[in-house]
């Protein structure tokens, strides 16, 4: 059963609402070939400058969640582009995922110990 939430969507006009599912929808086929079951909980947040008078630059802060029947994993990253900053966080939500659920086997291992 897989669940995605969304924390503090509501902060973010149209145009970034539609990036934020675009990009999660695409990144979520990746992840779910690899594991079945899962919860992805994605917090999201806005931070203006202090001075909107000179310029109007915005940073988005994101943590991650993905919670399995025992396993947790987070990720959280903080930049200046909205795409960016979401590519970092599913890259290493996928990369945590590979090394918890060892997914990827190194091949040297196994020439180590066929070679003794």
């Amino acid at each position: 059963m897989e669940k995605i939430r969304f924390i503090g969507l509501n902060d973010f006009n149209d145009g970034e609402k539609a990036l934020i599912n675009e990009i999660t929808l695409n990144n979520i086929k990746k992840i779910s070939r690899h594991i079945g079951d899962y919860e992805l909980i994605v917090k999201l947040k806005k931070h203006s400058t202090a001075n909107k008078k000179i310029d109007e630059t915005i940073k988005y802060s994101i943590h991650a969640k993905m919670q399995f029947p025992k396993i947790l994993i987070t990720a959280s990253y903080a930049d200046w582009e909205l795409k960016r900053t979401l590519h970092v966080i599913y890259d290493k939500l996928l990369n945590e995922i590979k090394h918890k659920f060892k997914i990827n086997k190194k091949s040297w291992i196994r020439k180590k110990h066929l070679n003794v």
